[in-house]
């Protein structure tokens, strides 16, 4: 053996089989380094459009609650204004009852609150753009002691997942000061949203 490394057609063998091994380990290497690199850029994007579509879920369902508590504090102000004249008529009479304003949590729960379950959906593939299966859900619940609507809404895109959590506080009534006709006054703070969170699966 000793023979063959000192000769100069052995030594040269050996030199280009452990240059040929290198060069392969750092060819293979490399490789793995960009395919790896190339799936995680790939489920990246992925993550991305999943979170886009949570996010697009929780706006259309915010878009539409906000819509309805819209409607509601028109309804309550119109409905309030008629209770308001129609005792200020029955007020100059013999047997009238005591003021009692209407009650804006009454138009929420009857309205909204009941009616949460109207607003879970899920949509198949929204976005025609979209290459791979993609999908979003909307799941809505009302904490009773905090008095907030939380809406969650899950993107899902090839095999991605992304969950977005937002809370709502909802209108709510307020007694402050005399009107003109010496009733009291009612104010309505709007829907404000209380917390936004991105939630890991």
């Amino acid at each position: 053996m000793k023979k063959h490394l000192e000769n100069s057609k052995g030594s040269i063998i050996a030199f280009c089989f452990i240059m040929g091994t290198i060069v392969i380990m750092l060819a293979i290497s490399t490789l793995t380094i960009y395919t790896n690199d190339f799936i995680a850029v790939i489920s990246n994007g992925d993550a991305v459009k999943a979170y886009y579509l949570a996010e697009i879920a929780v706006e259309e369902t915010l878009w539409e609650i906000m819509k309805t508590t819209e409607t509601l504090i028109f309804l309550y102000f119109s409905d309030l204004k008629e209770h308001k004249v129609n005792y200020l008529k029955d007020k100059g009479k013999e047997t009238y009852q005591e003021y009692h304003p209407l009650i804006f949590n009454n138009y929420l729960q009857s309205h909204l609150i009941n009616k949460l379950t109207t607003y879970k959906k899920q949509n198949n593939h929204p976005f025609l753009d979209y290459g791979h299966s993609h999908r979003y859900e909307v799941d809505l619940k009302y904490d009773v002691l905090q008095k907030i609507v939380i809406i969650e809404g899950t993107g899902i895109y090839n095999n991605a997942r992304k969950k977005v959590k937002l809370e709502l506080v909802l209108p709510y009534q307020i007694q402050e000061g005399i009107d003109a006709y010496d009733l009291p006054s009612t104010k309505i703070y709007p829907l404000k949203i209380s917390g936004y969170h991105q939630i890991v699966l």
